[in-house]
């Protein structure tokens, strides 16, 4: 991992990279990847300013904090961990922020972003700041702006692995996200914050069962931190057979060996294009 703050000087080629920022409330991750060269990657973890008033203040003076980030990209793909967020059909997209209203949401005072999951059924809207949203416009005009659950959904139906019953567990930074799938396709994706490892154990099993899926029989597969996933598999494994770890995508980061300290859908979203 690269120690901050970042520098422009760092690189040379920012023209030939593809930035993306995954937005926590503590830490902003960024991967700067060559699209020709993984060898050449800048990771880093960004801790951000927990006593700021809000969440577009803290990312605001992270990213002035470090010049890199400011530098012209191929491409910028932002990816917030919003906990506020809902699945809507892709055919009504247009209506995101009249349901985001009717469902209690201020969206006077936030933005309803809209982004399709990959399995051209389902859009995913996020409830962030207004404020957010706008300086990322502003600062990386051509921004993707996504979520880590749109991100999850993008990955597993571009990768074909919706033909079978199926849990994917993606143990975040901050929130944990459940996609249950079967033979028609995702039928359950949610966001949880838990709070220990029997939390997790719960919300997992929790949303299987919603979903339709015995646990018994069902293939369980995991990713995030090591450690984490670690402790998430002996929980699991009480309740399910088939627990195994994710791919990590190394293949896209050659010779990089601490990249699974970064958050899983950080890592998998430059192979979502």
């Amino acid at each position: 991992m690269q120690e901050v703050p970042l520098s422009k000087s760092l690189i040379s080629d920012s023209e030939d990279r593809h930035l993306t920022l995954f937005v926590g409330r503590r830490i902003i991750y960024v991967s700067a990847r060559s699209v020709t060269d993984g060898e050449n990657a800048v990771l880093a973890a960004i801790p951000t300013d927990i006593t700021a008033p809000s969440l577009t203040k803290a990312v605001q003076d992270a990213v002035y904090a470090n010049p890199m980030l400011l530098l012209p990209f191929a491409k910028v793909t932002v990816i917030i961990d919003a906990r506020r967020f809902f699945w809507i059909p892709a055919e009504c997209a247009d209506i995101a922020s009249d349901t985001a209203t009717a469902m209690g949401f201020d969206i006077g005072h936030t933005d309803c972003c809209l982004t399709a999951s990959g399995d051209n059924i389902n859009t995913l809207a996020m409830i962030t700041e207004s404020s957010l949203v706008n300086f990322i416009r502003r600062t990386f005009p051509d921004a993707v702006i996504t979520h880590p659950a749109a991100v999850l959904v993008r990955y597993l139906a571009r990768r074909s692995l919706t033909g079978s019953r199926g849990v994917h567990v993606d143990i975040g930074p901050e929130n944990m996200t459940v996609a249950v799938s079967d033979t028609t396709g995702f039928t359950l994706c949610g966001s949880y914050r838990p709070t220990g490892v029997d939390s997790q154990t719960y919300y997992v099993i929790a949303a299987a069962k919603t979903a339709g899926v015995d646990p018994a029989e069902t293939e369980f597969v995991l990713s995030g931190s090591p450690d984490a996933r670690a402790a998430l598999t002996q929980r699991l494994r009480q309740f399910a057979q088939q627990v195994m770890p994710a791919i990590v995508p190394t293949a896209a980061y050659p010779g990089i060996a601490d990249i699974q300290q970064l958050p899983y859908t950080l890592l998998i979203s430059p192979l979502c294009e």
